[in-house]
């Protein structure tokens, strides 16, 4: 390491080094993570002395630094770190700005930077004040979780090349400030996401707001306190975002028929994940699916096992089939139908039962039949072998070994069939004890 120390661009150091000899001779690295659990390191005079010097030797280098929870840097090494000419990607925890001068170098940094993230930092009513005067022109991916709401409003409001932002809310904090200084000052904003609860008077607000956001490619909202997100506010992110959103989370937010909505008005959405339900009923073929860019789907679909439904399981199938560019599928079936259909009654996935339907998803990797009980047959298995070329993985439930569902088992596991995709695809099929059958 002595001699070749300088070829090093990426450390992760999580113990001292043995002879500072090594830390030395580490004259080039660009890319740094700080980070162990051992209190006996994060504590040590000589771990701290040497995340120092190693940040001191790579000043001109250095590109990219982050530090775990247990690893939080001393303000000295702190001060050191700001220093970087290049660095242009940076990850804090449990900071506090208070100190002048600190705030002052942080600021400076923030000036260069192109990525920063931020988890349980604060800083000081002074500290805000100190900073009036930067702007954070470079800026374009922003984090802030679990920290002081006007710290995120501040880098918002002075971040006017923004795209990205990520953020958490606590319960009185006032989201509709950082809404208003998105619409004022990020208008290149395209992926706006905050977790947590918070608590609004008017839902109105909100509404406005979200109106006047730039063009989103994916926007998630945490829950309105006690009741989650209203519909009127859901319904306004997708009717004025609904041409360019690319991404989008639905845990127990949309109903169903927003859902067969979001899916007939989105022609850029690329991924739909979570665990609301589309009800088979709500599929409507004069309004057909428009996402054909469509790469990632997860729903859960209401009323696959009810007989009277068969038509319209096939309408769901012959829309799901537009869906060409599809590389992961999971579907399931609701909480409460699942308990109510016990081991009685199953998904058929099954050829003449709409699976011919989806013969066009070439570029499928993955599928996931989950919370259900499925009914497939060897030649269904057998034409999935030969209709997705991609795939690589399958999933599914089945009541037990024996009869049909067996004998598809026996199919995915067969070298005569899998012989031609086994070469660089695994196929698994898993029982109902979730024991994995070998290929």
């Amino acid at each position: 390491m002595l001699r070749y120390g300088h070829f090093i661009r990426d450390i992760r150091l999580e113990r001292p080094f043995e002879k500072d000899e090594y830390l030395r001779s580490c004259t080039r690295i660009q890319n740094l993570v700080v980070d162990t659990v051992a209190v006996r390191y994060t504590s040590s005079y000589w771990f701290q002395e040497q995340h120092k010097a190693l940040i001191q030797n790579n000043l001109e280098t250095l590109r990219s630094y982050r530090h775990g929870w247990a690893c939080t840097p001393k303000n000295i090494t702190l001060l050191t770190l700001f220093r970087a000419s290049n660095l242009d990607r940076l990850v804090l925890g449990s900071i506090s700005f208070t100190k002048r001068k600190l705030c002052y170098a942080f600021m400076e940094l923030c000036t260069r930077l192109r990525s920063l993230t931020l988890r349980a930092c604060s800083i000081s009513p002074q500290g805000l004040r100190w900073g009036k005067s930067f702007s954070f022109g470079k800026l374009e991916r922003l984090g802030v979780f679990y920290s002081d709401s006007a710290f995120v409003t501040y880098l918002a409001d002075r971040s006017p090349n923004l795209k990205v932002l990520h953020t958490t809310r606590q319960r009185h904090d006032p989201v509709c400030m950082l809404l208003q200084s998105i619409t004022d000052s990020c208008r290149k904003l395209e992926v706006f996401w905050v977790g947590g609860w918070f608590e609004l008077p008017d839902d109105s607000i909100l509404v406005d707001l979200i109106k006047d956001l730039p063009p989103m490619k994916s926007i998630q909202l945490g829950n309105i306190f006690n009741h989650g997100p209203s519909i009127r506010v859901l319904s306004a992110s997708l009717a004025y975002h609904c041409k360019t959103l690319e991404a989008l989370e639905t845990d127990h937010q949309w109903t169903s028929v927003q859902i067969q909505k979001i899916l007939a008005s989105c022609p850029s959405l690329r991924f739909i994940h979570g665990r609301s339900v589309l009800n088979l009923q709500d599929i409507k073929e004069d309004m057909p699916w428009v996402c054909t860019k469509l790469e990632g789907l997860q729903l859960r679909i209401g009323g696959l096992f009810d007989p009277a439904q068969g038509e319209a399981r096939r309408a769901f199938f012959r829309q799901l089939g537009k869906m060409s560019q599809l590389r992961s599928l999971e579907i399931g079936c609701p909480d409460g139908e699942r308990a109510m259909a016990g081991n009685y009654y199953h998904f058929e996935f099954q050829l003449g039962k709409g699976l011919e339907h989806l013969e066009s998803l070439k570029e499928l990797r993955q599928c996931q039949l989950s919370a259900m009980f499925t009914s497939i047959r060897q030649e269904d298995v057998e034409w999935i072998v030969h209709a997705w070329p991609k795939l690589n993985s399958f999933f599914a439930l089945g009541p037990n070994k024996a009869g049909v569902f067996g004998v598809a088992l026996n199919v995915f596991t067969d070298y005569n069939i899998g012989k031609e995709i086994n070469r660089k695809h695994l196929i698994e099929y898993i029982d109902s004890d979730y024991q994995h059958i070998p290929v």
